[in-house]
């Protein structure tokens, strides 16, 4: 049988086993709650499954609680699986006349003038909490009793409580039209979207906007309504530009990032991979060439084979002002700015 107990307030798994003749301990709790011990003569130990153990020491006069009831007897240390303690034959011969119910699965004694069962029926607790609380668990026959001080939520002063206005929902047809165009009722309209945003639902006043399910509310007048379409085109025409103007300056970014990483120093400069540009195609010569349109300045043949060029990206054309300079056997040319620190090194001595 399988009960819980608890020792020093800590939930520990009980197995009463008619057929142990020793009670026993788990080594995992004696190491958890630091229970002192002290060697003895060993115990052989057979288990169910045929294994063979030994217990060498004993914890004399252990301390633990089971249903509300504090009990004390000695316990071998032994390596339990599946439980935390065993309340063999050296324990139940303490308790006198024990009777079982195989069927109900529980034992009853009688232990200081007192009748324990084993586990306790869950109505006997439940019977005992509302004994023990009988005022509280009585059916309220009225009103709760008053209190010296009531709760209350103070307002803040010169605060009116809040009431808003049911409006019925506008469905979007002629006239849901016809009567926006009155001019009052868009004002308390947008008056009340000020005040509640989720009072007319459908309807969002937004950066001085008042929309309908994302489409514009202009009303029916004919001058108002060309004034916003206007507007409305003139902002979206601004959105447009400024659009190209970003996709631009990102293509931009990105060509300069490119043309860095080709001027960036490296441990041999003849083989770094440089591209210059955008220059425009010429006619293609032979198969494998085409004509540059290069700049004035430049010094260097204008027919370039293909596995030389790249091709360019984008919409926009930036062209280079200039090319970067380079010395007689076509390597870049790299200046310093400034000398900031001279050092000497010697090799070879």
């Amino acid at each position: 049988m399988r009960i819980q107990g608890n020792v020093e307030k800590k939930l520990i798994v009980i197995l009463i086993d008619s057929e142990s003749t020793h009670n026993f301990l788990s080594l995992e709790v004696v190491k958890r709650l630091g229970v002192h011990v002290t060697n003895t003569d060993p115990l052989p130990v057979s288990v169910v499954d045929g294994t063979k153990m030994v217990s060498t020491t004993v914890c004399k006069g252990f301390h633990w609680e089971m249903q509300w009831t504090r009990f004390q007897a000695d316990k071998r240390v032994l390596h339990l699986k599946g439980c935390d303690m065993v309340l063999g034959i050296q324990w139940l011969a303490t308790l006198g006349p024990v009777k079982w119910d195989f069927k109900n699965l529980n034992m009853d004694f009688t232990l200081n003038g007192k009748i324990h069962v084993v586990p306790e029926p869950i109505n006997t607790k439940v019977e005992t909490l509302l004994a023990k609380f009988e005022e509280v668990f009585q059916e309220s026959k009225g009103l709760p009793p008053s209190r010296t001080h009531d709760h209350q939520i103070p307002w803040k002063p010169r605060v009116k409580p809040p009431n808003s206005r049911p409006y019925s929902c506008y469905t979007l047809d002629n006239d849901c039209t016809t009567a926006l165009a009155v001019r009052s009722q868009l004002q308390q309209l947008i008056a009340d979207l000020i005040v509640n945003a989720s009072s007319h639902i459908g309807f969002l006043w937004d950066h001085g906007v008042l929309t309908y399910k994302g489409s514009l509310v202009v009303g029916n007048s004919t001058d108002h309504r060309g004034k916003i379409i206007a507007e409305y085109h003139t902002v979206d025409n601004w959105a447009t530009e400024r659009a190209a103007i970003l996709r631009m300056l990102r293509e931009n970014l990105h060509q300069a990032q490119h043309r860095d990483e080709a001027l960036s120093l490296q441990r041999n400069m003849k083989l770094a991979l440089r591209f210059y540009g955008p220059f425009q195609v010429l006619p293609q010569v032979g198969k494998v060439a085409y004509k540059l349109s290069l700049l004035d300045s430049a010094q260097i043949h204008p027919i370039f084979l293909v596995s030389l060029l790249k091709k360019k990206s984008g919409a926009n054309v930036v062209a280079t002002p200039t090319l970067p300079p380079v010395i007689d056997d076509g390597t870049l040319q790299i200046e310093p700015v400034v000398v900031l620190e001279r050092r000497m090194v010697k090799r070879n001595n």
